[in-house]
């Protein structure tokens, strides 16, 4: 009889487990998700939903594999759970599906063992907010925070200098007589010593952010940036990443002063560049002696030089992303002059009145370092084989530096060069998750449409709309090029709504409203007000269209009418039966003339239409997009997918990049997350302290851009290049942006 006692008490604990809601840290997730009973009665979530909690999954029936932390599961049909980091006291339940064709689930056994924080009571499940390194052990998170790494010194370079150097020789060109603390210096912000090795790596693609510790709230330098970036030069590739030193540099951190001198120069002295060569000493005239004569006198000396002397070369490497930055610094004996020439591969510079002792020098980045001096002072010529150098002078010691940085690699985008942010720009890092935020009283946001069907990389329409920075926009279909929900720009409807996603919308300051309105256009004449159905330029035989033209695009059909408004949007322009191609920016208005005969048929016409977004808050809003989901309102979470239509187990609610338009501290701010859900990018906003946040379309599409960089080609937050996109959030410098056009729309 024990054996069948057995079997009845594991049937009635079997058959207690039940579905329960889920909770992270006490609050319900959104949508609930419930846990399911499996076949084997036992209770379990479905591996999709893992990521949510922390976890890394791999979710194949045939190789499961789950991580949290520094403890690993992976389970396979022959070998069952195998564990990585800890040991499994007792067997653990297979995965199982739900339903025919279902999910794959794993009992919650299974996450228990792992160290997953379960708890809760019989009615709910809820998953602690675990503390970082107090609860559970982290997972590894994506950062694109520059991280620092020890370097080594090369070997032993001949020393250009004429005697021992003290380990306090004081040496650096001045520029700018203005001394500056040491650790201001900041070529890259985060390599602030010399003896660092800068690098940022890029975690899998399936972890979580970690708990959100800001890594700096200081402000970057200012720094002048052109409004409209050049067009970015070719990136210089190299097939060998350079090998890192072995030891530190033994000399303290270089200090940098706040303003840095690209390679223009200073006034030029009088003397010109001369040729790098040196000149050989200038031979005295003969004298035939004679009886009667006296000695010749001895030939003048040569007057020494009065500036300073080049004591000696110091060089370090580091490398940020696919960004190779090689620091060059040149120790002096006193104050000095120069001026610059940047040239194709290299840069030289002239020191006047300056001594060296001549000699060439191949530095660990292969580069070749040249001083030729002659009785005008020194001429110095850095072959850099490519990339791009800015010069600076540093004080107490004298010195003079040359930074130069080259891309080793087109393939991934170059990253933001943080102390050479826009003046009035902040990064802002919390783990994966990282906030460009702008000086509301210098940059309104703005949305830049490319034209219809076509589809730009943000750092185009970033140029194209005259603006320092940019994000992706909404969704949009990407065979056609054209946008899924509304998009309106300059007070016109690019493209209709759906009514229902979350939507950000701008007023003519640039200030942000957030929410749900439902856009359309309205037209008004002598019949009353009617509102138009939806904006295509497709012909719809049963509705009232509108189209903002391009002059290429055809609108209308067969019997059917279209009118052509006038610049104003007040009065009919042209009236044309069965199809016309209307001029840029000007509205157009197509429907069947049986349908709709309240309508005017003629040019000269009165008929107004404005943009109505049935709701009263929404009157003074003159551009926008709809995305969604909304993430945060008011300072909480207000996640809601149901409310927006949207999918969880598909698309849009997968784990991938994301991005966010969002006002941080009130200033209208560009968020990117490394990786995560919609719900995992809520609660890292929320715990930075967003107060409002709109996701973008995210995934392939996501990408943050901001103008300047190393190389002049600008920099990105994504660490993978994106997809170009039909319309993208402009952050636009206060009073430039006129230069948008009254439609936004770039050519």
């Amino acid at each position: 009889m024990k054996p069948l006692l057995s079997l009845t008490l594991l049937l009635s604990l079997l058959s207690a487990a039940a579905a329960r809601p889920v909770a992270i840290g006490g609050v319900p997730t959104s949508p609930v998700i419930e846990t399911k009973v499996l076949p084997s009665g036992r209770e379990g979530l479905p591996i999709w939903f893992l990521p949510q909690l922390g976890l890394q999954t791999r979710n194949d029936p045939q190789d499961v594999w789950l991580s949290y932390g520094a403890r690993s599961l992976r389970y396979t049909a022959p070998g069952g759970w195998q564990a990585t980091g800890f040991s499994v006291p007792a067997p653990l339940p297979a995965p199982e599906r739900y339903g025919a064709g279902g999910s794959l689930h794993v009992g919650l056994e299974v996450l228990r063992a792992l160290g997953v924080p379960l708890g809760g009571s019989t009615q709910r499940l809820d998953v602690r907010v675990v503390r970082s390194g107090v609860d559970a052990p982290e997972p590894p998170v994506p950062q694109v925070a520059f991280q620092a790494a020890p370097v080594s010194p090369p070997a032993p370079k001949p020393a250009l200098q004429t005697a021992p150097k003290a380990a306090t020789v004081k040496a650096t060109g001045k520029l700018n007589p203005a001394k500056t603390n040491s650790a201001t210096f900041n070529p890259v912000k985060a390599a602030t010593k010399a003896a660092a090795q800068t690098a940022v790596t890029q975690s899998p693609r399936n972890q979580s952010p970690a708990p959100l510790v800001p890594r700096s709230t200081a402000q970057p330098t200012p720094t002048q940036v052109s409004r409209v970036p050049t067009p970015p030069p070719a990136l210089r590739s190299a097939s060998v990443v350079p090998t890192p030193k072995q030891n530190p540099i033994p000399t303290a951190p270089v200090p940098a002063r706040a303003a840095s001198a690209s390679v223009q120069p200073p006034p030029t002295p009088a003397a010109p560049i001369p040729p790098a060569a040196t000149l050989p000493a200038p031979t005295p005239p003969t004298v035939s002696p004679s009886a009667d004569s006296a000695p010749a006198p001895p030939a003048p000396l040569p007057t020494p030089l009065s500036g300073p002397r080049i004591l000696g070369v110091r060089s370090s490497l580091s490398t940020i992303r696919n960004i190779q930055v090689q620091r060059l610094v040149i120790d002096l004996s006193g104050p000095a002059t120069y001026s610059a020439r940047s040239e194709r591969g290299g840069v030289t510079l002239f020191l006047p009145q300056a001594s060296a002792t001549p000699g060439v020098q191949t530095l660990e980045s292969g580069d070749t370092l040249t001083f030729a001096p002659d009785e005008r002072g020194v001429t110095v010529r850095l072959d850099a084989g490519g990339g791009q150098s800015q010069v600076i002078t540093l004080d107490d010691p004298d010195r003079l530096v040359i930074d130069t940085a080259t891309s080793l690699s087109a393939d991934v985008p170059p990253p933001i060069k943080e102390d050479a942010l826009p003046d009035g720009v902040s990064l802002n890092v919390f783990g994966g998750l990282s906030l460009l935020s702008f000086d509301a009283s210098r940059y309104a946001p703005h949305v830049v449409a490319a034209p219809s069907g076509a589809a730009l990389s943000v750092a185009e329409l970033v140029r194209r709309g005259g603006g320092v920075a940019g994000i992706n926009g909404g969704y949009f279909d990407p065979p056609s090029g054209l946008p899924v929900d509304f998009v309106a720009s300059g007070g016109k409807l690019l493209s209709a709504s759906l009514e229902r996603r979350g939507t950000v919308g701008f007023d003519a300051r640039g200030a942000a409203l957030f929410g749900f309105p439902r856009p359309r256009y309205m037209l008004s004449g002598t019949f009353g007000t009617l509102l138009v159905n939806t904006v295509t330029a497709r012909p719809a035989p049963k509705l009232l269209t509108a189209f903002v033209g391009d002059g290429k695009t055809v609108v209308g059909g067969p019997g059917l009418l279209t009118l052509t408004l006038n610049s104003a949007a007040n009065g009919v322009l042209r009236a044309d039966m069965n199809g016309t191609v209307p001029a840029a920016d000007l509205i157009s208005l197509t429907f069947d003339p049986a349908r709709f005969p309240q309508l005017p048929r003629t040019p000269g016409s009165a008929l107004q239409a404005v943009l109505n977004y049935q709701s009263a808050d929404w009157q003074n809003i003159r551009e926008g997009l709809s995305a969604g989901p909304m993430l945060i309102q008011g300072g909480q979470i207000v996640l809601d997918p149901a409310r927006e239509a949207f999918d969880v187990l598909t698309g849009v609610w997968r784990p991938t990049r994301q991005v966010a338009f969002a006002i941080y501290k009130g200033q209208p701010t560009l968020a990117f997350l490394e990786f995560g859900t919609p719900e995992t990018f809520a609660r890292a906003l929320h715990s930075a302290g967003v107060q409002e946040a709109l996701r973008l379309d995210s995934g392939s599409s996501a990408t943050v851009f901001v103008s300047g960089g190393y190389l002049g080609t600008g920099g990105y937050l994504n660490t993978v290049w994106s997809r170009p996109v039909p319309n993208a959030i402009v952050l636009v410098p206060v009073g430039a942006a006129g230069a948008l056009g009254t439609g936004n729309k770039v050519k």
